[in-house]
C-alpha cells in the first residue's frame, strides 16, 4: 500500500483517529496542568461525541480498507455505534470520582481499539486490536494504587488474560496454516472435504475451538469465568461498569461477525460447543450470585449467566435468533448493568471497598432515590415484566422453541427462574429486612445531579423499550439479514 492509498482509507476510520487524537489531547493537558481531572474528562467526553458524528458516513467501494483487514458495512457501523455510547455512558459516570487523569484516557484508547476490533476482517488485526483494549483495561484496573484488592484483580486478569492470548495466537497459526491467509473470507470459505484423510479436518476445528476459547475469556462465559468476580470486586466501580458493558457489546459483535466468515466451515461444531458454553455460564453465573453477599460479585456472576442466555439464543446461527441475543445483551448492558454497577458504587461507603446486603436496608433511610433506583433495576433483571428484561428473555425463548431446541428452551426457563432468586434478595435487602436502630449512623451518599439524570434515563429506557421492543428487533433482525 502507498501512502495515498493510507491516507484514503484512514477517512471511513475518522472516528478511531478522532478518539486517539482527544486521548494525546487529554494526556498534554494534564501533564502541563496539574489537579484537573474534571477538565480532561470533559475534554475527552467532547471528543468521543464529535467521534459519533463521523462513524455513519459513506462506505468504501468493496466495503474494506487497509488491504482488506477493516471491513466496514451497516453492521460494523452500528456495532462501532454502540461501543461509542455505552463508552460515553460509562465515562459520564465517571464525572467527579476521585482518579488519576490518564485513567479516562485509558478508556477512550480502549473504546476505540474496540471499535477497530469489532470491524476487523483478518486475525493479526483483531489480536493487536483486542490486545490494545485488554492492555488499557490492566492497567485501569491496577489503578487504585493503595487497595490491595485492586492490584490482586489486575495481578490476576493479566496473567489469565496472557494465557488466553496465547491460546489465541497458536490457534491463529495453525488456522492460518491450512488456509494461508489470516483472512476472515478466506479462512471461512476453506474446504475441509477437499483434503483427504482426517487429520487436518481435526486439527482445523481445534484451531478454532482455540480461537473461541480466547472469546469466550473476554467474554467471561463459563467455564473461562474464574478472573471475572475478583477483577470486578477489586477493580474501581467505573473501571467494572466499563468492563461489564462496552468490553461485552464489543465481543459479542465480533463473535457473531466470526460465525459466518471465520467458523463457516466448522459452524456445526461450534453450534454444539455455543450450546454447552451457555448451559455452563446460565447454571454456573446464577448459581454463584445467589451464594454472594457482596452485591459486586453478585453482579460480576450476574453477567455470566445473562451472557449464557445470549449465547443461547445465538447458538440456533439462526437470524432471529441471533438478533435476540444480540438484543438482549445491549439491553442488559446499558440499561440494567450500568446503571445498577454505578448505583453499587456510588452507594458504597467510602472507608469500604465493597457494599454487602446487610448494608441495604439502613442505607434505605438515608438515600432512598438510589436505593429505589436499585430495585427498580434489580425488577428488570429478573425478568419480571413490563421491564426490558422480560421483553428480552422473552424473545430468546421464542426463538429456541421456534427451532425445536426443547431441552435448551427447559434449560433456559429453570436457569432464568434461579437467576430471579438473587435479585429478589437484594430487593429484600432494601425493604423487607429488619432494621435495628444503633449508634450506626446512616451514610449520606452524594447526589450528583448528572448522574441522577443519566439513572433516570436509563431506568426511563428499561420502561420504554416494551413499547418499541418490536421495532428494535425488526431493525436488527433486517441488519443481520446481510450476514446470511
Amino acid at each position: 500500500m502507498d501512502i495515498n492509498q493510507i491516507i484514503s482509507d484512514a477517512q471511513f476510520i475518522t472516528s478511531e483517529i478522532t478518539l486517539l487524537a482527544v486521548s494525546i489531547i487529554g494526556l498534554m493537558y494534564g501533564l502541563f496542568i496539574k489537579d484537573k481531572i474534571l477538565h480532561v474528562q470533559v475534554i475527552l467526553i467532547a471528543g468521543m461525541i464529535f467521534s459519533g458524528l463521523h462513524i455513519f458516513i459513506p462506505m468504501p467501494d468493496d466495503g474494506t480498507i487497509f488491504n482488506q483487514s477493516i471491513q466496514l458495512n451497516e453492521i460494523t457501523m452500528v456495532f462501532r455505534f454502540l461501543i461509542l455510547v455505552a463508552s460515553i455512558i460509562s465515562m459520564l459516570f465517571m464525572i467527579g470520582q476521585k482518579t488519576d487523569f490518564e485513567v479516562p484516557i485509558l478508556i477512550v484508547i480502549s473504546t476505540a481499539a474496540l471499535m477497530l476490533m469489532v470491524s476487523s476482517n483478518d486475525l493479526m488485526t483483531m489480536y493487536l486490536t483486542m490486545e490494545l483494549s485488554a492492555i488499557s483495561m490492566y492497567i485501569c484496573v491496577a489503578s487504585h494504587l493503595k487497595s490491595y484488592k485492586s492490584t490482586e484483580a489486575a495481578l490476576k486478569y493479566f496473567i489469565l488474560g496472557s494465557i488466553a492470548s496465547c491460546i489465541f495466537i497458536l490457534g491463529t497459526s495453525t488456522i492460518s496454516g491450512f488456509a494461508g491467509s489470516f483472512s476472515f473470507e478466506t479462512i471461512g470459505g476453506y474446504s475441509i472435504e477437499t483434503v483427504d484423510g482426517e487429520v487436518v479436518p481435526i486439527l482445523l476445528a481445534f484451531s478454532s475451538i482455540m480461537i473461541m476459547s480466547a472469546f469466550f475469556f473476554k467474554m467471561a462465559a463459563a467455564p473461562f469465568h474464574a478472573w471475572i468476580a475478583d477483577v470486578y470486586n477489586g477493580a474501581p466501580w467505573y473501571i467494572s461498569l466499563f468492563l461489564g458493558s462496552v468490553s461485552k457489546i464489543a465481543i459479542l459483535g465480533l463473535l457473531i461477525r466470526c460465525i459466518f466468515s471465520l467458523f463457516d466451515n466448522v459452524q456445526i461444531q461450534m453450534q454444539h460447543i455455543l450450546v454447552v458454553i451457555s448451559v455452563l455460564s446460565m447454571f454456573i453465573g446464577s448459581i454463584a450470585a445467589i451464594m454472594q453477599k457482596d452485591l459486586k460479585r453478585i453482579l460480576a456472576y450476574s453477567s455470566i449467566g445473562n451472557m449464557g442466555f445470549a449465547l443461547a439464543a445465538i447458538s440456533t446461527t439462526s437470524l432471529n435468533g441471533i438478533s435476540s441475543g444480540f438484543v438482549y445483551m445491549i439491553l442488559y448492558s446499558i440499561v440494567i448493568f450500568i446503571p445498577a454497577f454505578a448505583l453499587i458504587g456510588s452507594l458504597t461507603p467510602a472507608d469500604s471497598d465493597s457494599l454487602l446486603l446487610k448494608d441495604l436496608r439502613k442505607l434505605n433511610i438515608s438515600n432512598p432515590y438510589k436505593t429505589g433506583a436499585l430495585a427498580f433495576v434489580m425488577l428488570s433483571l429478573a425478568g419480571l415484566p413490563p421491564f426490558a428484561g422480560f421483553f428480552g428473555k422473552l424473545y430468546m425463548l421464542m426463538h429456541l422453541i421456534a427451532h425445536d431446541m426443547a431441552v435448551l428452551s427447559i434449560l433456559f426457563v429453570m436457569a432464568a427462574v434461579l437467576s430471579s432468586f438473587y435479585c429478589i434478595k437484594i430487593i429484600k435487602n432494601i425493604y423487607f429486612t429488619k432494621y435495628e436502630a444503633s449508634g450506626d449512623v446512616c451514610v449520606q451518599c452524594n447526589v450528583v445531579p448528572h448522574e441522577i439524570i443519566l439513572l433516570s434515563i436509563l431506568c426511563g429506557l428499561n420502561i420504554l423499550y416494551c413499547v418499541y421492543s418490536s421495532q428494535v428487533m425488526t431493525f436488527f433482525l433486517e441488519l443481520f439479514n446481510t450476514l446470511l
